[in-house]
């Protein structure tokens, strides 16, 4: 008994051919694309006759035409034909252990009739999910299928049908993908249209600002001015009629004097807040490094806050630093550390004049980058709730003590100047701590 089985040349050529087909339709960029590579490569590679693909339209129960082959071999764009299902196209893919064949069957072309012949018809399942059908026919050729043709073509449904999937699954997750860069774009305008109202609101509290502070010290000047002008006025018409007496030119001296002072107080007070908004721009510029001695930078600064007030504060400092003198931006660093010095002694021990500030210098270093770490506390009263306001511009708890630009300049001196970090957080049980944290590096000193 011959046990050899005997394989037909196209079926061996065919099984040859299928990891070329496969690995071209699995390029397949969409489902369009991959039923009309299939279509070509059941036509050109595998050689069959005329091959036409359809994808099962569910939510309207009917099929939908994609490619095919014409009458005359040639490829057809069949999308946009629709046609009703009929009930042995429906059956499960657990049952379909072969494709359904009809013989002596009406082949057609869209809807013009070629003639009779073969067709074979393949459902392509997911699971139990129908996908769509695969057929295929013999009108070009008029050659029979024998059984090694049909169960290629069942073979090769089967791999359609998972290509099928896969193409689903990245039509999904092309979806997916869109609809992400659809949000990602729309909550990037809406954080740039939320960055765009943020600058409108701060401009308008920094002209709202400007606009207060200036008002009361312009308002007096002009008082003041109209108030000399009056008595000048005043002064004049006694003089032309001759009543003015030695006491009343007095008086009157006095008084234009002491409005005067006044008037020059209040114009004092509009030009120093003008100079304020200035050093606010200002902070936002780099100035030159140079070596600065940070301990006697803070100890000097210290000392001539110190003296403008009288109160009983003392400085503790500890330092445990590398070097003695670190590149730094003196002359920014020396103006944020005054303003802190400053705001403390206006404000943290406004009622209460003794107390202590502590001033902590460390190094740090991350990576190749090296830092000054400082930790600056006082033990006042702290700033509780106001403290997330507290470097906003014109922010302060005392109008008559301040203008409430200081902290703000120091937060932009920081930031922007220095290019470091500054934090503020309140005391246990009391006082203000800030964190600064700048990048430097120590100045190593070289003997000739």
């Amino acid at each position: 008994m011959n046990t050899n089985v005997v394989i037909e040349p196209l079926t061996q050529q065919r099984s040859v051919l299928l990891p070329h087909v496969i690995k071209g339709l699995s390029a397949a960029p969409s489902m369009d694309d991959l039923c009309r590579r299939i279509v070509i490569s059941c036509s050109e590679d595998l050689g069959f006759d005329r091959c036409g693909c359809f994808l099962y339209d569910a939510a309207n129960n009917q099929k939908l035409g994609m490619w095919g082959i014409d009458d005359n071999g040639q490829l057809a764009d069949e999308r946009g034909m629709t046609a009703p299902i009929r009930d042995h196209e429906r059956i499960p893919h657990h049952q379909a252990n072969a494709p359904l064949v009809f013989t002596d069957h009406s082949l057609y072309h869209q809807d013009q009739y070629l003639g009779q012949g073969t067709l074979i018809e393949c459902a392509i399942f997911d699971g139990d999910a129908l996908l769509g059908w695969l057929f295929v026919d013999n009108f070009l050729t008029g050659r029979a299928f024998s059984q090694a043709d049909i169960e290629f073509i069942h073979l090769f449904s089967t791999v359609v049908g998972q290509l099928m999937v896969r193409a689903n699954q990245q039509a999904a997750l092309t979806e997916q993908n869109r609809q992400l860069n659809e949000t990602i774009r729309q909550l990037e305008a809406a954080q740039h249209e939320i960055t765009e109202v943020k600058k409108m609101k701060s401009l308008g509290r920094l002209v709202s600002g400007i606009a207060h502070e200036l008002n009361t010290p312009i308002g007096t000047s002009l008082t003041a001015v109209s108030h000399i002008q009056q008595l000048a006025n005043t002064l004049r018409k006694t003089y032309v009629s001759g009543t003015l007496s030695k006491s009343m030119l007095e008086s009157s001296l006095d008084a234009i004097l002491e409005t005067a002072s006044v008037g020059l107080q209040s114009v004092d007070r509009a030009g120093q807040l003008i100079r304020d908004f200035k050093q606010l721009v200002a902070c936002k510029h780099t100035v030159p490094q140079a070596a600065t001695d940070v301990k006697a930078v803070i100890e000097r600064v210290f000392n001539d806050v110190a003296r403008q007030f009288d109160h009983n504060v003392i400085l503790e400092m500890r330092a445990n630093i590398s070097a003695q003198c670190w590149w730094l931006a003196e002359e920014s660093f020396t103006h944020v550390i005054r303003e802190i010095f400053r705001n403390a002694m206006l404000h943290a021990f406004s009622e209460q004049p003794t107390g202590t500030l502590c001033v902590e210098i460390k190094t740090s270093e991350r990576s190749e980058l090296c830092s000054l770490d400082l930790v600056i506390a006082d033990d006042g009263v702290g700033m509780g709730d106001a403290l997330a306001q507290l470097f906003d511009p014109f922010y302060t708890n005392n109008p008559q003590r301040g203008s409430g630009l200081g902290a703000s300049m120091v937060y932009n001196t920081v930031t922007h100047g220095l290019n470091g970090k500054i934090e503020a957080a309140n005391g246990d049980p009391s006082g203000l701590i800030y964190h600064l944290t700048i990048p430097s590096s120590p100045v190593t000193m070289t003997v000739g």
